[in-house]
């Protein structure tokens, strides 16, 4: 009987990406879990690098083909808007999530 075991890490965002000799590298980042566990609540948590991901460059291309299909799917967007309309995203203007990237104008 196989043991496989898929572990889960939360993460935040991707603080950096690096390439270097043919291997691209992902860093992960979150908030400083210590400073949620201190008694001084009206301190801010900073963020901390989680982990890296490193890949070759052919299976994070292959990686970055399948995020874009999850990001074009309508219903994907469907629920980007919502969030975003309702506020749920910050730094993200809701007209702005109803345009895709090549529909914007071109500044001048």
């Amino acid at each position: 009987m196989s043991q496989n075991h898929l572990e889960e890490t939360f993460v935040e965002t991707i603080s950096a990406v690096n390439f270097s000799n043919g291997i691209v590298r992902l860093f992960f980042a979150g908030q400083d879990l210590s400073g949620l566990i201190d008694d001084d609540k009206t301190s801010e948590t900073t963020p901390e690098n989680r982990f890296c991901v490193t890949m070759p460059l052919a299976g994070f291309l292959y990686a970055m083909t399948v995020v874009q299909g999850f990001v074009e799917n309508d219903k994907f967007k469907s629920i980007v808007d919502r969030s975003a309309k309702a506020g749920f995203l910050p730094g993200v203007e809701a007209d702005e999530t109803s345009q895709s990237q090549s529909e914007k104008p071109l500044k001048s």
